[in-house]
C-alpha cells in the first residue's frame, strides 16, 4: 500500500556508464534476493517490511535499516538453504558500494582490515560452511548456525561489552578449530590475529555495538563477487576463500 511514497533509490551518483552498470547490477541483485522471499510466512513478511522501511529513508539513516535488514536476511539464507530453498546471497562489492554512497563513516568501517578479518571469519564458519556441505565436501567445517542471531542479538542490547565478548569467544573457538583442521591436513583460512581484533573492538568503541553489530552480520553473509552460490556450480572450488 501507499507505493507513491516510495521514490526511486537515490543510493549514489550517476556520472558514467559504470555507475549505471552498477546501479542496475544492484537493483538486479535486490530484486533476485527479494523475489526469493514468500508473502505466506511471517518472519518473510517481516523481512519484506525491514526492506520497505529501507526504500523509504535516505542517507545514513537507509544504510542502518539495510544492514539491519540483511543480517537478518544472513540468518534466513542459512535457514533456508538448510531446508534445501535456493536462496541467493547479496554480494560485498555492490553492499560496499551502495554503503559508499550514502555514507562516509559507515564506509570506512566496511574498509578496515580488522572489520574486513573479522567478517571473513564469520562468512567461512556460516554460509561458506554451508555452501561446502551443500557442494558434498568432505572436510566441510562446522558450521555455525546460531552465529549470526548471537552476534544480532549481542549487539542489540546495552552498552558495548556483550558484542565484544561475543566476537572475541568466537574467534578464539574459529582459531583452534583453524588449527586443528592444517594438523589434519584439511584446508583452513588463516586466522584472525590480536591486531585485527583489537581494531574491531576500536571500531564498536568509536561506532558503538548497535551500529557495527548488523554491519558485522550483513557483510559477513555476503558473498565475494569471485564465489559461485552453490546452486550454481556444485562443483565449485571457491567457497570458502578468504577475503583480501
Amino acid at each position: 500500500s501507499a507505493i507513491s511514497i516510495i521514490a526511486l533509490p537515490g543510493w549514489f551518483t550517476i556520472d558514467s556508464s559504470a555507475d549505471a552498470t552498477a546501479f542496475l547490477e544492484i537493483l538486479d541483485e535486490h530484486q533476485r534476493a527479494l523475489r526469493s522471499l514468500e508473502d505466506d510466512h511471517s518472519d518473510e513478511i517481516g523481512l519484506l517490511i525491514d526492506y520497505r522501511r529501507f526504500l523509504e529513508a535516505r542517507g545514513e539513516h537507509a544504510v542502518a535499516m539495510l544492514m539491519d535488514f540483511m543480517a537478518r536476511y544472513g540468518a534466513f539464507v542459512i535457514r533456508a538453504r538448510e531446508q534445501k530453498r535456493k536462496i541467493p546471497q547479496f554480494t560485498t562489492d555492490n553492499l560496499k558500494r551502495l554503503v559508499m554512497g550514502n555514507s562516509q563513516r559507515l564506509g570506512d568501517i566496511l574498509s578496515d582490515p580488522g572489520f574486513k578479518a573479522v567478517a571473513a571469519a564469520v562468512r567461512s564458519a556460516t554460509v561458506n560452511a554451508q555452501a561446502q556441505k551443500a557442494m558434498n565436501r568432505s572436510d566441510y567445517r562446522e558450521i555455525r548456525y546460531d552465529l549470526l542471531p548471537e552476534l544480532r542479538r549481542k549487539g542489540s542490547l546495552p552498552g558495548n561489552a556483550p558484542l565484544v565478548e561475543a566476537i572475541s569467544e568466537f574467534i578464539s573457538v574459529y582459531n583452534v578449530e583453524n588449527a586443528r583442521r592444517r594438523e589434519l591436513g584439511k584446508p583452513a583460512p588463516r586466522n584472525v590475529t590480536t591486531e585485527e581484533f583489537e581494531a574491531l573492538v576500536g571500531l564498536i568503541d568509536l561506532h558503538r555495538a548497535s551500529t557495527v553489530g548488523p554491519m558485522l552480520c550483513a557483510y559477513g553473509s555476503c558473498r565475494l563477487p569471485r564465489e559461485v552460490e552453490p546452486d550454481q556450480d556444485s562443483g565449485s572450488e571457491t567457497a570458502g576463500e578468504q577475503e583480501n
